[in-house]
């Protein structure tokens, strides 16, 4: 059996369950990834962070992952921190 760890929790976008392995990391680097070698997520659960990555392209490496279809199969997500990601960077 899994090794399982306890966080803090908040409040779910959506209710429900999700249950699968927990992948991912910095969103940038992640989408780096495709078109060299596209991630699949198939099952997994996707964690997201990031740091000094204004808001469009953050939907922009979104988009492009949910083209390439890595995130067919996608069982759930979980955001990390954003950090100073609302305002564009100087």
């Amino acid at each position: 059996m899994g090794h399982f760890f306890s966080a803090p929790r908040v409040a779910l976008a959506r209710p429900g369950a999700a249950r699968g392995i927990l992948l991912g990391g910095n969103l940038n680097l992640i989408g780096r990834a495709v078109g060299w070698a596209c991630p699949s997520f198939a099952g997994a659960i996707l964690f997201l962070e990031a740091v000094d990555t204004e808001i469009g392209q953050i939907d922009g490496i979104l988009t492009q992952l949910r083209r390439a279809g890595c995130l067919d199969g996608l069982e759930g997500v979980a955001v990390g921190q954003f950090i100073r990601s609302a305002e564009p960077v100087p």
